[in-house]
């Protein structure tokens, strides 16, 4: 488990990594995923911008309050939007595509649910 600190840090490498990665491989992704290549631009820029809106917390000292809340009620919504997208296509995503699905509702969705435990905790910068 991630440490209080770090939490923010984690969350915006994360987004921008697989933000970057599928937006590189998009249109072998939406092959090897069985999903529309629509579909995996607006997963990987949806990852970019919530890595590059972590990472704007990340490095302020002091972060107010309702920024680290909305970062958190963000990253929930979109767990449960993966969770979703992995509902509706499930009859013909592929396995790679659904395991690629839940693991970004669990890690992003996780991350949002730390980030709201620790909301109090994230205001400072230690």
């Amino acid at each position: 488990m991630p440490n209080q600190k770090n939490l923010l840090w984690l969350d915006s490498i994360g987004g921008l990594t697989v933000g970057v990665i599928v937006l590189a491989l998009c249109p072998l992704l939406a092959k090897w995923h069985n999903l529309t290549v629509t579909l995996i631009v607006s997963m990987g820029l949806a990852n970019l911008l919530y890595g590059c809106y972590s990472f704007s917390l990340a490095r302020r000292r002091q972060r107010p309050l309702h920024l680290i809340q909305s970062l958190a009620i963000a990253n929930i919504i979109w767990g449960i939007v993966c969770f979703g997208l992995f509902g509706f296509w499930r009859e013909s995503v592929s396995l790679l595509g659904a395991i690629h699905l839940v693991s970004e509702g669990i890690y992003v969705g996780g991350l949002g649910l730390l980030e709201w435990r620790w909301r109090e905790a994230l205001i400072l910068q230690n």
